[in-house]
């Protein structure tokens, strides 16, 4: 795990509960399905956003033919905190999760 740079604001409980979910997600997937043996968590902080990297060295996955629950659950989450999400997969190289979450400044916790 790396962490990069200080963040000049904190994340709502709701992004906290989120971004958890999503890591919880990907890891979970990577363990259960990438046959990986490596994981790499990378948070990079500015003073607007978050953006954290998940990547492994596992088999990978083709993205048009794997329809997942527990992706489409990654992605419903980083969409209602107003982030960005990306999912870099291909059979045989591994996959990179890129999450890109600005600091909310109108706290969403009471909705979650």
């Amino acid at each position: 795990m790396n962490v990069n740079g200080k963040a000049d604001q904190a994340l709502s409980p709701f992004q906290l509960l989120n971004i958890f979910r999503v890591i919880q997600e990907a890891v979970n997937n990577i363990v259960k399905h990438a046959n990986a043996n490596l994981i790499e968590i990378t948070f990079d902080c500015s003073s607007t956003q978050i953006k954290i990297i998940i990547t492994d060295n596992g088999q990978g996955f083709d993205e048009r033919k794997t329809e997942n629950y527990g992706l489409n659950n990654m992605e419903y989450r980083v969409k209602n905190m107003n982030g960005i999400i990306n999912i870099d997969s291909k059979p045989n190289k591994g996959t990179k999760i890129t999450l890109i979450c600005p600091f909310d400044l109108n706290d969403k916790s009471s909705n979650s």
